[in-house]
């Protein structure tokens, strides 16, 4: 029963979140008493709440009781967005696996995308070594034909990642083949962008460990950015995304020396700047 209500009080919680950080994207300022009137909750609950997102990296400003956002966009937890966008993940999932081919070493961050591409590795049963920081992807691919070689660090409650030293150490001593990438935003200008500034540099080094760096994103992702850069372009080799983002990329090609995608279940661009 104590587990039940723990359950429910931190849905409450980060039911509460959510909201704040989705007044901040549409209204960009307001006040701490405006937020607590309109969530019916007191100034010292939303301060705990503001504290706890700007501890996370989530693009707003507090200053003498008035919050800003600063126009960007923000974290939200693993199990709020694992049922976001299935199809086009699993479309770039099944592009990205068929990249790789037996014996090879890949590299993981987590997120939804990163662990749907887990899952289809998982499925067809390669032969491969998967580096991740992720431990819910570790856990997927559990598996007699799968060599899994997790990164220590922290773990972030929020996305099952571990980040800090101890994870980009481990990566400077390894080589990848590949490194699949998702991303919070993808913009023409700003690059890869992620919302925490330890997953931004994880990844980072994720792409200075491998021969091959693949950024994966849904079309939603394309135009925002996040508040950490995490890959420049000159450092992407790889773009995977759902066929909706070819619209959205118009104007981008001469920019990033794009040719024409490659198409199946999803499209990838090789970008030519690196």
């Amino acid at each position: 029963m104590q587990a039940l209500n723990t359950r429910k009080v931190q849905g409450r919680v980060r039911e509460r979140q959510a909201k704040i950080m989705q007044i901040m994207r549409t209204e960009g300022t307001t006040s701490v008493s405006q937020l607590a009137a309109r969530l019916k909750c007191s100034p010292v609950t939303i301060r705990r709440d503001l504290s706890f997102l700007a501890a996370q990296g989530q693009g707003m400003t507090r200053y003498h009781g008035t919050v800003a956002a600063r126009g960007l966009v923000l974290e939200q937890w693993f199990q709020d967005k694992m049922d976001e966008a299935p199809e086009a993940k699993t479309a770039i999932a099944q592009m990205a696996a068929g990249l790789i081919e037996n014996g090879a070493i890949v590299g993981l961050n987590g997120g939804t995308t990163t662990t749907r591409i887990a899952e289809v590795l998982a499925a067809e049963g390669k032969s491969v070594t998967v580096v991740t920081n992720a431990v819910n992807i570790a856990m997927i691919l559990t598996n007699p034909r799968i060599q899994v070689i997790v990164l220590g660090g922290g773990l972030r409650p929020s996305n099952y990642e571990t980040t800090g030293f101890e994870a980009i150490s481990q990566l400077e001593r390894l080589h990848l083949e590949w490194a699949f990438l998702g991303a919070n935003g993808v913009h023409v200008n700003f690059g890869i962008s992620t919302s925490a500034a330890d997953e931004a540099s994880v990844g980072a080094a994720f792409a200075r460990a491998a021969d091959h760096v693949v950024a994966v994103a849904d079309s939603r992702k394309f135009g925002q950015t996040a508040t950490h850069q995490m890959l420049a372009w000159p450092m992407v080799d790889m773009l995977i995304a759902d066929t909706p983002s070819e619209r959205l990329m118009e104007g981008w090609g001469q920019r990033l020396k794009l040719g024409p995608p490659a198409r199946g279940p999803a499209l990838v661009w090789t970008l030519r700047a690196r």
